[in-house]
This record gives structure tokens, sequence and C-alpha cells, in this order.
């Protein structure tokens, strides 16, 4: 059964380790997305630079009236 690890990954070096491990198969992102929505493609194209999204969930205050966003921006 695939083994999916969810919250708290921001740093693509410790996600590379964790599946090259095979202790996890999938990482889930979520703020991080929110946070830059090119995470994803920058980890595939070799970047190592964590995520800088705060996981404060203040992307979620606005999104009754707003477009999800993170509260702070890039």
């Amino acid at each position: 059964m695939p083994f999916f690890v969810v919250g708290g990954m921001i740093d693509p070096e410790v996600m590379e380790k964790a599946v090259e491990s095979g202790a996890v198969d999938y990482i889930s992102l979520s703020r991080s997305l929110i946070f830059d929505p090119n995470f994803s493609q920058k980890i595939k194209e070799g970047h190592k630079e964590p995520s800088k999204g705060l996981h404060c969930n203040l992307c979620i205050t606005c999104v009754l009236t707003e477009p999800l966003r993170c509260h702070y921006g890039k």
C-alpha cells in the first residue's frame, strides 16, 4: 500500500531522502504550494531551497472572500 506523508515537508533534500530511503512513497504539499505555486517545479528542476512559507495558516482566513493565497505573499 502506498504511504503518503502529509504536513510540514518543506525541504527538498529531506523529501528526497525520505523517498529514497523507502520510508515514504509520496509527499503531499499544500502550504508550500500556496506560498509558491512553482515550488514543485523548482524541486523538479533541481533547486534545493526549502519553502519559505511560515505554516501560519493565515492563508485560510480570507479564503471565503478572496482567492487562496499566502497572507505574507512572496
